[in-house]
């Protein structure tokens, strides 16, 4: 909102290509916008909502009409200019609201939620359209999106906010490799919490005590102890479930919790297994694998989960 003019910063300046628009208004800023619900007119034609911007920017009739052109052929729309939108599907009123928020070549675009109001299998192949138009403009697009796996295929660059303040901004991978607080961990992608107690640190094994009272040792790779983190300590423990593997109870070796079986949930291309931790405070721990490596473990089944190298942190607790 206060990128597009819409609100004014209480702090701070804006800048687009190194130009101040703090102070300009909003349909000085050459600022294309891509709403959630299309915001197409519909009593225009596809080519008159197109060419709509141009029009207010007083556009000879031969550029407007030339412009629309390549905006149609950029979203893969020829043909349907005479048509309304009503007329068309979903996901063609959204590369219509696309073509119509590029067609006058802004340096920024901007994305609400575009895709909020599509079917899945719709939405991810909006996705793609997206970010090839991106590349292929190089337009920069600052896209907000509530959906984790939108922000990780999309971006270049992903910020986290929560309550109003920026939690943390890198890559996708950074931000799902090495996320700087518990908040970023569970929001990108699923993460695993398990509340543990800090025992110690070796050359080779970070020692943790887990809710059974049986001490682990966690192959360590880049982590080491952190000054401040005393034997004794609370931490939080997160891990991905795809750096987890299943074993029989007792087969784990170090690395390993042990926990029982609870659910086991089919996802397309792998399984997830939901393992419950005895006397552990935190839910059922989640493992994916693939079906091809799927274990042979059913529902109620003991079983270790094992924790591989370099595949989990470590938060210290809050207050503690």
């Amino acid at each position: 909102m206060m990128i597009a003019g819409f609100e004014r910063p209480s702090g701070g300046t804006i800048a687009v290509g190194g130009r101040d628009v703090t102070g300009v208004a909003p349909n000085k800023r050459d600022v294309g916008m891509v709403f959630q619900k299309y915001a197409l007119f519909p009593h225009m034609t596809i080519r008159e909502n197109i060419a709509f911007p141009l029009k207010m920017r007083r556009l000879s009739r031969n550029t407007i009409n030339d412009k629309v052109d390549q905006a149609l052929s950029l979203v893969r729309l020829e043909g349907y200019g005479d048509r309304l939108p009503r007329q068309l599907s979903g996901g063609q009123q959204q590369r219509i609201a696309v073509a119509r928020a590029l067609v006058f070549e802004p340096p920024v675009l901007l994305m609400d939620e575009p895709l909020g109001a599509l079917d899945k299998k719709l939405r991810e192949q909006m996705q793609i359209e997206i970010k090839s138009i991106q590349e292929r403009l190089g337009v920069t697009v600052i896209y907000v999106t509530h959906d984790q796996e939108e922000a990780l295929t999309m971006s270049d660059r992903v910020a986290v906010m929560n309550d109003g303040k920026l939690a943390q901004i890198g890559t996708p991978i950074e931000l799902y490799q090495s996320p700087a607080s518990p908040i970023v961990a569970d929001f990108i992608g699923k993460m695993n919490f398990l509340m543990v107690e800090f025992v110690g640190v070796d050359d080779e094994s970070l020692h943790l005590r887990v809710a059974d009272e049986r001490t682990v040792r966690l192959p360590l790779r880049e982590e080491r102890r952190r000054p401040g983190v005393q034997p004794g300590d609370r931490l939080r423990l997160a891990f991905r479930p795809e750096r987890l593997t299943l074993a029989p109870q007792g087969q784990g070796g170090p690395a390993a919790i042990s926990g029982r079986i609870e659910t086991i949930i089919f996802v397309g291309a792998f399984r997830v297994f939901l393992v419950s931790v005895a006397k552990a405070d935190s839910e059922p721990l989640h493992v994916q694998s693939p079906i091809a490596d799927s274990p042979p473990f059913e529902r109620g089944d003991a079983v270790d989960v094992v924790l591989t190298s370099g595949g989990f942190q470590w938060f210290e607790v809050e207050g503690a």
